[in-house]
């Protein structure tokens, strides 16, 4: 359970971390109060971007198995073939 505590900790540290660094959560200190600003809606257009952009990656991904199990298809039909005429054939028997 303290593992996972921990686990939580390093993850909540690298999320603040990285959303600082990217401008999404900024901290103000005044003289007499402190506030933290964290920016929802470029965190929210980030994401949509994100998503786009994995579905875009998924989308060529799948053209891709889709173009290399066609030619996969194709080769092994002109294998078929191939061993289909071949095998037709009779051997030939002619004396020498």
């Amino acid at each position: 359970m303290n593992r996972f505590f921990a686990t939580l900790a390093i993850l909540v540290v690298i999320f603040v971390a990285v959303g600082c660094y990217v401008g999404w959560i900024t901290f103000h200190k005044a003289s007499d109060k402190a506030t933290i600003e964290i920016k929802t809606l470029q965190i929210e257009q980030a994401g949509e971007k994100a998503v786009e952009s994995g579905r875009e990656l998924v989308e060529q991904a799948a053209d891709s198995v889709k173009k290399s199990v066609q030619n996969g298809r194709n080769e092994t039909t002109v294998e078929r073939r191939e061993e289909t005429t071949t095998s037709s054939r009779p051997p030939s028997s002619r004396p020498k």
